[in-house]
């Protein structure tokens, strides 16, 4: 598994070879095939593992009684805590996202419908309640989480951006991390807070 996560944080699905995965793995090509059946079926093995582990992570916040200060104060630092701990599942996926974007975003639905269903999703009512109760500027649920989750994903993304800009060298360390976690908070309640 880890082999696999590494060679397709460096090629994507489509440009990842098991021969490769094998080799890294110090296994018989044979027998991720008698194991997995297929890549692609190693790849979503990967990425229903991973992104359980998110949901997981997720779910332990996310209920009926969720206040929004609750919200601003945890969601970032799930998501960077677990973007910085699995920077090659970011990668591999950012890679797909751009060679396979179909594959990747129904492989996503397909999670997400497992998780909570066909209705709307937990956070979907809480983003409604909040903004019936006059507690957030933005009603819409799908550009609430576009606006918080740009913030969160950009540093991980697109690194070689701000460093090129100011000259400098990021060092992605627990100071860097936490630092981005109160930034992060700091703009979501003074921007998205009424």
């Amino acid at each position: 598994i880890n082999s696999a996560m590494n060679e397709f944080s460096k090629n994507g699905l489509k440009g990842s070879r098991v021969e490769n995965i094998a080799k890294k793995a110090n296994v018989n090509k044979a027998m991720i095939f008698y194991y997995f059946g297929s890549k692609k079926n190693l790849y979503e093995l990967i990425v229903k593992k991973t992104v359980n582990v998110l949901l997981g992570r997720l779910s332990e916040i996310i209920s009926p009684a969720l206040t929004i200060d609750n919200f601003i104060e945890k969601f970032p630092e799930i998501y960077i805590n677990f973007f910085s701990q699995n920077k090659e599942f970011v990668n591999m996926i950012i890679i797909d996202l751009l060679q396979n974007p179909d594959f990747i975003s129904d492989l996503i639905k397909e999670l997400f419908k497992e998780k909570f269903g066909d209705g709307p999703t937990p956070f979907e009512l809480l983003v409604s309640k909040w903004y019936k109760q006059n507690l957030i500027t933005e009603k819409n649920p799908v550009h609430f989480m576009m606006n918080i989750l740009s913030l969160i994903i950009f540093p991980f993304i697109a690194k070689p951006i701000p460093e090129a800009l100011f000259n400098i060298e990021l060092d992605e360390t627990n100071e860097y991390y936490e630092y981005r976690k109160k930034s992060i908070k700091n703009l979501l309640k003074r921007g998205l807070l009424k």
